[in-house]
C-alpha cells in the first residue's frame, strides 16, 4: 500500500501498488504499479467534497474535464 494525500495536508488516500521486477542485462530492475489508483483518488475527493459540504453548511458542486468544455 501507498498512502498519500488528495490535497495538501488532507487526510492520506491509501492505494494498493504491486511490486515488480524486470531481469535485464544479468540485473534486476524493481519498481511498482498502483492499482486502480483513479478510483481511489477519486472516492478519497468525493468524500472530502461531502464532507467540506457538511462542515460549511454550504453547496458543493463537482466541474466537468476540460476537454468538454472545448465543445461549447
Amino acid at each position: 500500500m501507498v498512502a498519500v494525500p488528495a490535497f495538501v495536508d488532507g487526510e492520506a488516500v491509501r492505494i494498493p501498488a504491486r511490486l515488480r521486477y524486470r531481469l535485464g542485462g544479468g540485473d534486476i530492475k524493481w519498481f511498482y504499479q498502483l492499482y486502480r489508483w483513479e478510483f481511489w483518488l477519486r472516492e478519497q475527493v468525493q468524500n472530502d467534497l461531502e464532507r467540506a459540504g457538511k462542515e460549511t453548511a454550504l453547496p458543493t458542486f463537482e466541474g466537468v474535464p476540460e476537454a468538454r468544455l472545448t465543445g461549447l
